[in-house]
């Protein structure tokens, strides 16, 4: 493609001696940091469905991408073409019901199949693919999903639930007991089974719990534009006011 070509030799003239002194800068450690800034740029421009910002964050994300690379092409690592090479040998080498003559029923037949040739083919242990440093949540949710797969699950959502109740018990007796160590340990556990309880319900708790950061920022802020409006200050305000103003802007924002 062309402007494929084109973008790339213009990420390559940047990091040339005669491109821009920030960009010959990066390397892979510096760009780390951007990169996931703009992995999380694109969620919120695909949360808000706006298809401009999409367009432009996609840019943003694919500029890191081809910066890494050119570093690694430079480092005598690695090339584009290698890693298109792979990249497009790894799909279809798992869809062997698209490229092949295997048979599948459904979606889940194929998300079996995908794992069954990482482990058989790939040689890939069962959490090997779960990035160290993603963040906590997401990870809890990307192991239960995991170990769901691998048969290590629960039988239905009643089951998570009272396990969250179980694990909710333990906190409360570590609670009791002034153990911090244990706290901490039991509030892991604690998040991790909420995690799975999300599984079940098919709901991303890195999402909902952003959703949910978001409105109470907001609904937070409702408190303070009204404290402002009476010249109140909201540090100086009696907690039983500002449960009245958070109720009322729970009727106000709900998002």
């Amino acid at each position: 493609m062309k402007e494929f070509k084109e973008l790339y030799n213009t990420i390559a003239l940047l990091r040339s001696d005669q491109g821009c002194p920030w960009d010959r800068k990066q390397t892979l450690q510096s760009l780390k940091k951007y990169l996931i800034e703009e992995v999380f740029e694109l969620v919120d421009s695909i949360e808000r469905d706006e298809t401009n910002d999409i367009i432009e964050e996609i840019g943003d994300l694919l500029l890191n991408l081809l910066m890494i690379s050119l570093i690694l092409k430079e480092q005598k690592r690695a090339t584009i073409k290698e890693i298109l090479y792979k990249i497009n040998k790894k799909i279809i080498d798992r869809h062997p019901h698209v490229f092949g003559d295997k048979k599948v029923t459904s979606a889940e037949d194929v998300k079996l199949r995908w794992e069954l040739h990482k482990k058989n083919v790939e040689n890939k242990r069962t959490f090997d693919t779960i990035p160290q440093f993603a963040p906590s949540l997401q990870k809890a949710f990307m192991l239960s999903k995991k170990a769901d797969k691998a048969g290590f699950g629960f039988k239905n959502i009643k089951e998570v639930q009272l396990k969250i109740i179980e694990e909710m018990q333990e906190l409360d007796e570590a609670i009791k007991n002034n153990d911090k160590k244990m706290v901490e340990h039991e509030i892991g556990d604690v998040l991790i089974s909420i995690a799975t309880l999300a599984l079940y319900l098919d709901i991303n708790p890195e999402f909902a719990l952003n959703k949910g950061c978001n409105r109470f920022i907001k609904r937070f802020e409702y408190i303070e534009n009204e404290l402002e409006k009476i010249g109140k200050n909201i540090f100086e305000v009696p907690r039983e006011e500002l449960e009245k103003l958070w109720e009322k802007s729970k009727l106000e924002i709900n998002i």
